[in-house]
């Protein structure tokens, strides 16, 4: 490609890193298909960092902003700036993928289809953030040794004390990877020598909805990582978070691989997994 992108497709993040992964994969595909330059955006109340302070897209054109142009839904350009993220709900029965305005939006929320695989692809770690995930995953996996890996998603997900008694007799002692200490409690009730990875809160609050921070947010991933290479069990099967890490398995390994050189068209930027 030699000339920059004039139309652009922008993902706002919305929700824990399942549902803003899932809906990257969305945006990632309908840029390369409808030929626009994509925008990451997941400064939002809950990431609350740049994109880009984390990850590096690859082989497909992306930019930092979007130019003051007609957008659709028409809604995100009186809502685009106000604080909080009540404004997604709005936006969440729009379906973008044959919008023809230069700007479209997706909101976190609502349709979208995907393929999990697009990540792998498409993104890599940034240099700092691999190193500091590498540094949480080596530690971690050093601490799980040879013990299955259980993912106990509570907080917001109802479950019972039952369940995870149920999950407990079926793993045995194990590494504990959680967002909710009631939930692991509950675990090591049974099995008292199990390896707590993550305890998660003890107010039923969801990670991703308290103390956003970098640290915060680098423990996630590596979790993530952990889950993708080592979970074998979960008490809630429908969290996205496990779902993907699942999807990704192994193939997260090449997050970590330098991105390569980076060109510039004007605003528009590709990196290229062949440069060197």
């Amino acid at each position: 490609m030699n000339h920059p992108l004039n139309k652009y497709i922008v993902q706002m993040g919305w929700g824990g890193f399942g549902d803003r992964t899932q809906a990257l994969c969305y945006c990632m595909t309908l840029a390369k298909t409808r030929n626009r330059a994509l925008v990451v955006n997941w400064e939002d109340v809950q990431f609350s960092q740049s994109f880009h302070d984390f990850f590096h897209i690859i082989d497909l054109p992306y930019a930092y902003t979007v130019p003051d142009a007609p957008t659709y839904p028409r809604i995100f350009r009186h809502l685009r700036n106000q604080g909080g993220d009540w404004w997604i709900y709005e936006l969440k029965d729009y379906r973008i993928d044959t919008a023809n305005e230069q700007v479209i939006v997706h909101s976190g929320r609502g349709f979208r289809s995907y393929n999990w695989k697009t990540l792998i692809t498409h993104l890599r770690f940034t240099p700092q953030t691999a190193k500091e995930v590498l540094d949480i995953l080596t530690k971690t996996e050093n601490l799980l040794g040879d013990l299955p890996l259980v993912h106990l998603r509570g907080t917001d997900r109802a479950w019972k004390a039952e369940d995870i008694h149920t999950l407990a007799e079926n793993n045995g002692t194990a590494g504990i990877l959680s967002d909710d200490k009631r939930a692991v409690d509950a675990y090591m009730s049974v099995h008292p020598q199990s390896v707590v990875i993550n305890t998660g809160r003890d107010d039923g609050k969801p990670l991703h909805k308290t103390d956003p921070s970098r640290d915060r947010n680098i423990k996630m991933l590596a979790d993530f990582c952990l889950l993708s290479k080592h979970g074998t069990d979960a008490l809630n099967k429908e969290s996205l978070f496990w779902r993907a890490a699942k999807k990704l398995g192994t193939s997260v390994d090449k997050w970590f691989i330098p991105a390569g050189k980076l060109e510039k068209w004007e605003d528009i930027c590709f990196r290229s997994k062949d440069a060197t």
